[in-house]
């Protein structure tokens, strides 16, 4: 299985958000394993470099990004991606498009998001990653019966 975790799930891993850190990290475990592919999009990394510089230093900073590229696959983006998001009008959020496609282009199964109306444009489902784990669980359940 393939998944895109948007730049928010990034986040709220990074700086371990009580409400929502405990379904995230299951979601990074699966990814450590191997049970789960991940892809972040490229524009992910300096958004979250950015959101937070107010709480690391610029070394943190690296460091806790170099640990993501390490766990999750860089969706590399092209012209033609570019041309394509841009053209895609339905999206409100330019950055939300270029992640939608890079979620196509990887042949994603789902968006692991906490805005999934951010996506409602996409054809690909996107699920919170309390959702996701209760996907998981379930076909995992479904695997041993």
């Amino acid at each position: 299985m393939r998944i895109l975790i948007d730049t928010n799930i990034i986040l709220d891993y990074l700086l371990k958000r009580p409400e929502y850190y405990n379904a995230v990290r299951q979601v990074v475990e699966l990814c450590v394993e191997g049970n789960i592919s991940g892809y972040i999009a490229p524009i992910s990394y300096p958004n979250a470099y950015y959101i937070l510089r107010k709480q690391m230093s610029d070394e943190e900073r690296r460091e806790l990004l170099l640990d993501l590229c390490q766990i999750f696959e860089t969706v590399a983006i092209d012209h033609d991606m570019i041309v394509s998001a841009l053209k895609w009008k339905d999206f409100k959020d330019f950055e939300d498009c270029i992640q939608a496609e890079c979620a196509i282009v990887v042949g994603a199964d789902y968006i692991v998001t906490r805005n999934a109306k951010d996506f409602k444009e996409c054809n690909i489902k996107c699920v919170t990653a309390g959702e996701f784990c209760e996907i998981i669980r379930s076909q995992s359940e479904d695997a041993a019966t």
